[in-house]
């Protein structure tokens, strides 16, 4: 595995903030099944997304509620998308602990309300 310097990881961060970002319009965080193939939240983004320290992106203002879920399934995978619709950061982990997306919960169902109560995204 290749190893970056602090100041490479660093800029590297703050170019993937500003892709985020890039638009007008907001970002959003996808949540899915393992696999991919169900869609299960959408949430939109606040701007701007996330903040920056050193190599790690924290979500800003945790606490977005999904009304209920657009499937059911389980949440394992994430992704975020820009203002236009272009995915900028794939392959986040999603769960009730140890994941880049924490939610309430990763069971989800059509009724039932959601919650992110935290994201972080550090460098490798």
């Amino acid at each position: 595995m290749a190893s970056y310097s602090a100041g490479l990881k660093n800029a590297r961060m703050q170019q993937t903030l500003n892709y985020i970002d890039v638009s007008a319009a907001f970002a959003r965080l996808k949540v899915y099944t393992f696999d991919y193939s169900t869609l299960l939240l959408d949430f939109v983004l606040q701007k701007p997304s996330f903040s920056l320290s050193g190599d790690t992106l924290t979500l800003l203002g945790a606490g977005f509620v999904a009304t209920g879920g657009l499937a059911v399934g389980q949440a394992k995978k994430a992704r975020i998308f820009d203002g236009n619709g272009a995915i900028v950061v794939d392959d986040l982990s999603v769960g009730t602990e140890n994941a880049n997306i924490i939610l309430t919960t990763a069971a989800i169902t059509i009724s039932q309300p959601n919650v992110i109560q935290s994201g972080i995204i550090v460098h490798g």
